[in-house]
């Protein structure tokens, strides 16, 4: 931004001499602001959380990949045939507003919102919204991803090799929802 700034006649650039202190100031400024950005993502020195890096990968497993099925059945079948006896026959189920407390990883939300409904999932764990919004917003095609969600676990193991088990996800494309679909994810508390 200087090089522009020399590149003035002498006579114009002794007009913005309080422009050059200010170009200055905002350099200091954006530095300043990436030492900030720095410690935000710097490593922890000791591994901190793990379990609620754990409990991200089992919503995963749940949410997101063919292993999950039968629990989602159980868990989601009952509140989407309960949305679907109450509100289905309504001529525009975009107009039919859902929220959803406590969502996750977003699979409860995006399957109301792929059937039409308007749908907000709520969530408070950054965890949650960080892979949650890796998954809806960056995941484009199914399958496209493997990871080991048992890597660290060394009990409850059949045998060692399940320890070792890759699953593939998302099950889904969650970029596949109906044209003008209102679906959103919020953070912070429900209440």
């Amino acid at each position: 931004m200087y090089r522009y700034l020399d590149s003035l006649p002498q006579r114009h650039q002794q007009l913005l001499t309080n422009y050059r202190q200010h170009l200055e100031d905002v350099c200091k400024a954006i530095d300043t602001n990436h030492k900030v950005i720095e410690l935000i993502s710097m490593k922890p020195q000791e591994p901190l959380d793990t379990d609620k890096v754990n409990s991200v990968f089992k919503q995963l497993v749940r949410e997101w990949t063919d292993v999950g099925v039968n629990e989602r059945k159980t868990c989601f079948e009952p509140i989407l045939n309960s949305i679907e006896e109450h509100f289905g026959d309504c001529g525009d189920r975009s107009g039919v507003q859902v929220l959803v407390p406590g969502a996750g990883l977003g699979r409860l939300p995006y399957e109301i919102a792929k059937r039409g409904f308007a749908c907000q999932g709520n969530e408070y764990s950054l965890f949650m919204l960080f892979t949650s919004n890796f998954l809806l917003n960056k995941c484009k095609q199914r399958l496209v991803h493997t990871f080991y969600p048992w890597a660290q676990h060394f009990t409850n193991n059949m045998r060692s090799a399940d320890q070792l088990t890759a699953v593939r996800f998302p099950d889904a494309n969650p970029s596949d929802l109906p044209a003008n679909c209102d679906f959103s994810m919020a953070a912070g508390n429900f209440i």
